[in-house]
């Protein structure tokens, strides 16, 4: 089980004591299994650089649970991480109608590298 990564060792480790699994069938797509597992805690000051970031842009910011299996889940266990989420038409996300605009997506890059900049001192 070393090969796992984290955060689905944790996923693996809680199945036995977990309520059962549930099967979900929504619209046109095929049935899944959904799980609850712990959220991962992201580092405090990397989501403040976000978040100030965000700020001298002029950019909207907000701190927000995400309900889907990031790399960053697994990342953040070794080395300081947070996320950056850009807005999504009708909120559809992690999904083939998934649309973002230019202008969002442009926003959101800038955010991460005046984040980047100022985690490594440049800014």
């Amino acid at each position: 089980m070393s090969s796992i990564r984290p955060c689905f060792r944790r996923l693996l480790q809680t199945l036995p004591t977990a309520p059962p699994l549930r099967l979900v069938v929504t619209g046109k797509t095929a049935p899944s299994l959904r799980v609850e597992i712990p959220p991962t805690r992201l580092d405090v000051n990397c989501v403040s650089t976000v978040e100030n970031a965000a700020a001298l842009l002029g950019e909207s910011a907000m701190r927000m649970a995400s309900g889907a299996l990031h790399d960053t889940c697994n990342v953040a266990e070794g080395t300081p991480a947070a996320m950056i989420f850009v807005p999504c038409r009708d909120g559809i996300s992690h999904n083939v109608a998934e649309y973002a605009s230019p202008d969002d997506l442009a926003a959101g890059a800038s955010v991460l590298l005046h984040a980047m900049l100022a985690r490594a001192g440049i800014a």
